[in-house]
């Protein structure tokens, strides 16, 4: 039987710029991260990742572009895209990774 998890309650309690795993159902993995300031450019080899805001506001800049997402929006970065995330202030966003890898 699958484990009920409070999402609320998960998002509350993470730690700024780290993703804490909720669930995973075979290559898909589901996280809730809180965001604010800019993370460093990255680069996922192996997986398309949605952001999708579940508090807050942030901005995901990709080649010189950047595409602003409230509460309720989402946004998918393609693997092998380079990319930052920046956050005036603190947002929570749940992070759901597709594709092979760790």
């Amino acid at each position: 039987m699958a484990t009920v998890k409070n999402i609320a309650a998960e998002a509350a309690s993470v730690e700024l710029a780290k993703i804490r795993l909720l669930q995973q159902v075979d290559d898909v993995r589901l996280g809730v991260v809180a965001l604010q300031g800019e993370t460093k450019e990255q680069t996922d080899d192996a997986h398309d990742i949605l952001y999708l805001v579940q508090e807050g506001q942030i901005s995901i800049h990709i080649k010189g572009e950047s595409v602003s997402l409230d509460k309720g929006e989402g946004f998918v970065v393609m693997k092998k895209t380079p990319y930052k995330i920046t956050s005036q202030a603190k947002s929570v966003v749940m992070v759901l990774q597709t594709g092979k890898g760790g």
